[in-house]
């Protein structure tokens, strides 16, 4: 199995990063790379459920099964077999997401959020690769300088909310541009930086 994990974060839908990963030119190129499950997890409000649906029903006439479950809430699951076989299955959360999704994954596409980046690099049971994409449309938005900082530790890629963007990070990965730099699991020793700051924020 080799699996891709789309986090946008517990409640608020990031919406740019959902109408990247569902639409057929990143499909494609999921299939393309070999990958034969996505997980997206888009988050718990209600507007979400409807906003997916509708990204889902322009992707083609695909049987789509939905259903509630009492972890992950409303679920979407289709087989997107234009060009192979690649199971899909929507989200909306899991308190276990790490344990039952993150750990699983080859690669996680994350929105920018400190917590979703830190708690993706703390886990070193797998090689997992990781790009995070910034929400530009954040008033005060502090993502650029936090995702810059940990991208300078050579542990991600990121990229704006930009569907083209987020092609070109996933073929720098699967193609090893920075793929083995992206798999380095481990942040570096204390040294003042900005990361430093960060992390220790966070285990605070």
């Amino acid at each position: 199995m080799k699996q891709v994990l789309i986090t946008t974060g517990a409640t608020v839908t990031f919406q740019e990063l959902m109408k990247s990963v569902l639409k057929k030119v990143f499909l494609n190129r999921l299939v393309e790379y070999k990958y034969d499950h996505m997980i997206v997890q888009y988050g718990k409000s209600e507007e979400s459920i409807e906003f997916i649906r509708k990204l889902i029903s322009e992707l083609g006439n695909f049987n789509v099964k939905e259903y509630n479950n009492k972890d992950t809430g409303h679920n979407f699951e289709f087989l997107y077999d234009l060009k192979g076989i690649l199971k899909v299955r929507c989200i909306q959360f899991d308190s276990l997401l790490i344990e039952n999704f993150t750990s699983l994954s080859d690669l996680v596409i994350s929105h920018a959020g400190t917590g979703s980046i830190i708690d993706t690099l703390r886990i070193t049971q797998r090689d997992i690769r990781l790009i995070v994409m910034i929400n530009e449309k954040l008033k005060d938005n502090h993502q650029s300088e936090i995702a810059d900082a940990f991208k300078s530790l050579g542990v991600l890629e990121s990229v704006g909310s930009n569907g083209d963007e987020l092609l070109i990070a996933v073929d720098k990965i699967e193609n090893d541009v920075v793929g083995e730099k992206c798999s380095r699991r481990r942040l570096p020793p204390s040294n003042g930086s900005i990361v430093e700051r960060i992390v220790n924020e966070e285990m605070m």
